[in-house]
C-alpha cells in the first residue's frame, strides 16, 4: 500500500489526546504533495485509499475513521467510533461522534451535531445547530436542507425523494414533528406525523 501522508511533528491537545498534523506525500484530489491538512491521532484514522483529507484545522481522533473521497474542513471534529465516507463532507464547526455515520453525498456543517448511532446519508445538508442523534436515519435522493435548531432523535427514520426543508425550532422524534409556533404571542406546540406533513 502506498502512503498519500504522513505525520508530522506538529501537535495539538484536544481533550487531553495528542493529535498529529498529516502532510500529503503526494499529489490526490485536490491536494498537492506538502500540502498540510488537519489532524489525527493516528493513521488509523484517515484511509491512505481515495481521495479522502482532512484539512485546516479540523481533527479526527479516538476510533474514527474517514475513507473513500470524505472531505472534511474547518474545525470540525470527528471523534470516537464515528465514520465518514463516500463523498461526504463535514465543516465548519460541525461534529460527528458516537457511533455516527455519514456518508454517501451528506454535508454537516456550522455547529451541527450527528452523534449516538445516527446515520445521515443520500443528498441530505445538516447545518446551523441541527442535531441528528439516537437510532435516527436521515436519508433521501433529492437535496434535503436541516437547518436551524431541529432536533432530530429516537427511532426517527427519513428517506425523502422530493424537496422539503426542516427548519426553526423543530423536535422530530420517532416520526412525530413537534414545533413551536407563536399567536397573539403566546406559545403553542404543534405535533404532526412526518406522514401527514409529506402527503398533506
Amino acid at each position: 500500500m502506498n502512503k498519500k501522508y504522513e505525520l508530522t511533528s506538529e501537535t495539538v491537545n484536544i481533550d487531553g489526546h495528542t493529535l498529529y498534523r498529516i502532510k500529503a506525500l503526494g499529489d490526490f484530489g485536490d491536494v498537492k504533495t506538502g500540502d498540510l491538512g488537519g489532524f489525527i491521532k493516528s493513521e488509523k484514522n484517515l484511509s491512505h485509499d481515495g481521495n479522502c483529507w482532512i484539512h485546516d484545522s479540523a481533527s479526527v481522533s479516538g476510533n474514527a475513521q474517514v475513507a473513500r473521497n470524505a472531505q472534511i474542513f474547518g474545525d470540525a471534529r470527528v471523534y470516537e467510533n464515528a465514520s465518514v465516507s463516500g463523498n461526504a463532507q463535514v465543516a465548519r464547526n460541525a461534529q460527528i461522534f458516537g457511533d455516527a455515520r455519514v456518508y454517501e453525498n451528506a454535508h454537516v456543517f456550522g455547529g451541527a451535531h450527528v452523534f449516538g448511532n445516527a446515520q445521515v446519508c443520500g443528498d441530505v445538508r445538516i447545518y446551523e445547530y441541527a442535531q441528528v442523534y439516537g437510532d435516527s436515519y436521515v436519508g433521501g435522493t433529492n437535496y434535503l436542507p436541516i437547518y436551524g435548531n431541529v432536533m432530530i432523535y429516537g427511532d426517527t427514520w427519513i428517506y425523502l425523494d422530493k424537496r422539503i426543508n426542516m427548519r426553526g425550532n423543530i423536535k422530530l422524534d420517532h416520526g412525530v414533528w413537534t414545533q413551536r409556533i407563536k399567536l397573539d404571542d403566546k406559545e403553542y406546540l404543534l405535533s404532526t406525523t412526518l406522514e401527514k406533513i409529506l402527503v398533506g
